[in-house]
């Protein structure tokens, strides 16, 4: 009995945490085409990710989740165009940090631009 219940705080110490935010990149217009789904943990802070493979620069559309279920993180995404979130590259097109948005960037200043994001978060 010692035993299984060792075993299992084991198993539940090492799952991983709930995210905290989660994106879904799309390479065409209305959501379609190719994906790719992307979540964090939402730690306070930031953190830059690349934009994936092989959709980056060919991203038109994105939804974009920023709290985690118990409420307490929520995160805002930066899109920029560059590799490594270059200040200077920030897409602030029509804001410079996007909450709980799904977006079509179909005639923006935005499609076909993103090459990497960074989540910002912050307790709540």
């Amino acid at each position: 009995m010692k035993l299984n219940l060792a075993l299992m705080t084991a198993i539940v110490a090492l799952a991983p945490a709930a995210s905290a935010w989660r994106v879904r990149f799309y390479e065409h217009k209305d959501f379609k085409g190719r994906e790719h789904t992307r979540a964090g943990p939402g730690n306070p802070g930031s953190a830059c990710q690349g934009a994936p493979n092989p959709i980056n620069n060919e991203i038109s559309s994105f939804k974009f989740w920023p709290e985690n279920a118990e409420g307490t993180t929520s995160c805002c995404l930066q899109l920029f165009n560059s590799l490594d979130c270059e200040p200077s590259s920030l897409l602030s097109y029509p804001l410079n940090c996007k909450y709980s948005e799904y977006s079509d960037l179909q005639n923006t200043p935005l499609q076909d631009k993103i090459s990497s994001y960074r989540t910002v978060c912050r307790l709540i």
